[in-house]
């Protein structure tokens, strides 16, 4: 389905953040403003409280800003990544936050060099929405290199970036399904459905057709995959971890032993159901042999549930009217204001998510099919935006 054959209700309104391109491009131009005035701090960040609080104000005004210019741009590209204006704003955004990076590396080491002046500033009130991430910043000083090093780290993480880049950049085409003697499109989306086809040939064609086109790039998504572990190594390594892995939950302060103990319910206690269940699905599917693609299949026959976007309301109205009516308010300002893309579109990005900044919407990107997964999906994206 191309996006311009869609209704324009079915789509989210991005002209609440930006009318024109202008908008944007003064946005960009007074962070850039800010950003010079922020590196005009260093060397007397934490002279007085004053100056602290000066120096974290504007920081976020900034910060608001080129969130708000991200969110635009990000949106945009990823349901129009063929728009060139749209990766002309995400490329100029995206060197704005590098730059911003590289110039205020200063400021974690400033504020763990003058830790216990931090500490007490911490205590007046005016810096209590602050306390938890100055005092993540704390926390983090035994990995925090000289202000040389963290410069040069720095200058680096836009390289480092690469490998995700061109993850996220790739957009596959799938072959078509035929089902009943007629063309299907087939995509992230519409796999599932025809998964759960009770032809089998129907789910063969759909699973082969799509990960064909995986196989297609494998060495693409094995370099992208290699580029990320090295750089995941990296940083653990130049940052004294323990490991990439203790470096990846360090900020979410969880301890790696949780890690290993879900890996271990997962591959060893639990396994044995998983297998105990396929055995018995291929039983009563009477089948040979059991592939990934007969794994979908419902084993009841009458399970055929389709919705449309307007039910798919109504369910979620029903559903959560336990939480109250300024609850479902938000709900349905969310179907009202346009902050939900709904439907697959060429060269959408797929999956879903809910996305936004502390100055736009908490926007909703969907791939709906109509399908009870569909339904699971908006509600389940509806509870970040809501919680937003």
């Amino acid at each position: 389905m191309e996006r311009k054959d869609i209704e324009e209700k079915y789509t989210w309104d991005l002209s609440k953040i930006y009318q024109d391109p202008q908008e944007f491009y003064h946005d960009i131009e007074v962070s850039q403003q800010l950003l010079d005035e922020l590196t005009s701090f260093q060397g007397k960040l934490t002279e007085s409280i004053e100056t602290f609080l000066r120096f974290l104000s504007k920081r976020d005004e900034m910060s608001m800003l080129v969130s708000k210019a991200y969110c635009f741009a990000h949106l945009n590209c990823d349901v129009e990544p063929k728009n060139q204006e749209y990766q002309k704003m995400l490329a100029t955004v995206m060197s704005l936050i590098q730059q911003s990076s590289v110039k205020l590396v200063f400021v974690d080491n400033e504020i763990v060099e003058n830790d216990e002046t931090v500490r007490e500033y911490l205590k007046d009130e005016r810096l209590k929405s602050y306390r938890y991430s100055l005092e993540n910043a704390l926390a983090f000083k035994s990995h925090l290199l000289d202000k040389e090093q963290e410069e040069l780290v720095a200058k680096v993480d836009n390289i480092s970036e690469l490998a995700e880049q061109v993850f996220d950049s790739l957009r596959l085409e799938f072959e078509d399904v035929e089902v009943n003697g007629q063309k299907k499109t087939l995509n992230q989306a519409t796999l599932n459905e025809f998964l759960k086809n009770k032809n089998r040939d129907v789910r063969k064609q759909a699973y082969h057709h799509f990960f064909k086109e995986y196989q297609r790039f494998e060495n693409t998504f094995a370099s992208t995959l290699s580029g990320v572990m090295k750089k995941d190594a990296f940083y653990s390594d130049i940052r004294h971890f323990d490991s990439p892995l203790a470096a990846s939950v360090f900020n979410d302060d969880v301890p790696t032993d949780l890690f290993f103990k879900i890996l271990d319910k997962a591959n060893n206690e639990y396994r044995y159901l998983f297998h105990r269940y396929n055995h018995l699905k291929k039983e009563i599917l009477g089948l040979d042999e059991l592939y990934n693609y007969d794994l979908s299949v419902p084993l009841v026959k009458s399970v055929s549930k389709k919705f449309t976007i307007e039910e798919c309301f109504d369910i979620i109205n029903q559903s959560l009217a336990p939480f109250g009516k300024d609850y479902l308010a938000i709900i349905n300002r969310a179907k009202e204001e346009r902050w939900i893309d709904y439907y697959p579109t060429v060269g959408k990005r797929g999956g879903a998510y809910s996305s936004g900044s502390y100055l736009t919407q908490p926007y909703i990107l969907m791939n709906f099919i109509g399908d009870y997964n569909s339904l699971s999906t908006m509600i389940h994206e509806l509870g970040h935006s809501v919680h937003t």
